[in-house]
């Protein structure tokens, strides 16, 4: 069995390695990215040249759309494997549907109310054959879907099950690649645009930075967002507060175990990226998620839900902890339903009135 995997960009990228790093042990794999994140495995690059303009970032879908049925054409792979909800990976989705081959996704039935993540998340569940979700109520989200019951399946997130097994760096080796040594206290920010809120990133990222501006003992390091519309202003203005102190820095991507490892060492995580919602709190520390972007999803005890209307406090300890995704070996469980799966009785798919 031939197995394409797609990653779109960084976010994705983390979740999936445990799982790539098995199927490629298991099955013949080919790994395609469509991001200019770090990727460890032999690959193939999609380019998608754009700006932070709908346009742009719709001509560079365009562009990939061609060469994916150009990598379909050639490889013809036997399913495609998938996560979550971003534009880069909706595209080989609907193309690998007009070539016949089935889609297995991971992640899907979230709900995030503030972006249009959303709305292509649950496009890409309609396009899918077989469903890896992470809790139950993702499950029955997409079974009132019209999705068969018998294919999805509630494994967790593989890269949750990493970070349950995870052994930190040292710390001055952390430090050494950061560039910069740990305050008493440590905050990272971790920012992304709010894509149906127009105009509204704007308003969360200023409140953010003057939510932190006067913290004591404090070293702030940002995470530059991703390529949604309006991210040049968030990068634009994160730049100019890090040149105003020495305790501040900003990094376009670190990797995953280097950005693991500072959530480790650190004390809080502000923003709105899923990241707060799935690693952050199993590293037991507090998260403030910002704005409407994650709205919808499950969250753990340790995130504290704030506007970004205005200007708010930054928390640094809470007091309980309560985490509501199955954490297994989620990998493993994968590989095995892979396994056990007739492709070729998936298509054509049936809606199902469960």
């Amino acid at each position: 069995m031939l197995v394409c995997i797609v990653t779109g960009s960084r976010a994705d990228y983390g979740l999936l390695e445990p799982i790539i790093d098995r199927i490629s042990k298991e099955f013949e794999m080919i790994l395609v990215s469509c991001g200019k994140h770090e990727v460890k495995y032999p690959h193939i690059s999609v380019k998608m040249d754009m700006n932070d303009s709908c346009k742009s970032i719709v001509n560079a879908m365009g562009n990939e759309m061609v060469e994916f049925s150009n990598i379909y054409s050639k490889y013809k792979p036997d399913i495609l494997m998938v996560l979550g909800d971003r534009y880069e990976i909706i595209i080989p989705v609907l193309v690998a549907n007009i070539f016949r081959i089935p889609v297995g996704h991971l992640c899907g039935g979230d709900i995030t109310e503030g972006a249009f993540d959303d709305n292509l998340r649950h496009a890409i569940t309609k396009m899918s054959h077989l469903h890896f979700v992470t809790n139950e109520i993702s499950k029955s989200i997409i079974s009132k879907m019209g999705e068969c019951d018998e294919y999805i399946y509630v494994v967790g997130n593989s890269g949750l099950y990493e970070i349950m097994n995870f052994l930190p760096m040292k710390k001055k080796d952390v430090e050494m690649e950061l560039s910069m040594n740990f305050n008493i206290n440590n905050i990272v920010v971790l920012y992304n645009p709010v894509t149906l809120e127009v105009d509204h990133s704007r308003i969360e990222i200023d409140n953010i930075l003057k939510s932190i501006n006067n913290l004591e003992n404090a070293n702030i390091y940002f995470i530059l967002p991703n390529l949604d519309p309006d991210n040049e202003y968030i990068k634009k203005v994160i730049i100019e507060f890090c040149n105003k102190s020495k305790n501040r820095k900003y990094y376009g991507t670190l990797g995953r175990k280097l950005y693991l490892n500072l959530l480790y060492y650190s004390d809080v995580l502000i923003g709105n990226s899923s990241s707060g919602i799935y690693e952050a709190p199993l590293f037991k520390k507090t998260v403030i998620n910002v704005g409407n972007r994650q709205k919808g999803r499950l969250m753990a005890s340790n995130v504290i839900n704030v506007s970004g209307d205005s200007v708010f406090d930054v928390k640094y300890k809470f007091s309980k902890f309560e985490y509501p995704y199955v954490l297994k070996n989620s990998a493993d469980e994968i590989i095995n339903i892979l396994k056990s799966v007739d492709l070729k009785t998936l298509i054509p798919k049936k809606f199902h009135k469960n």
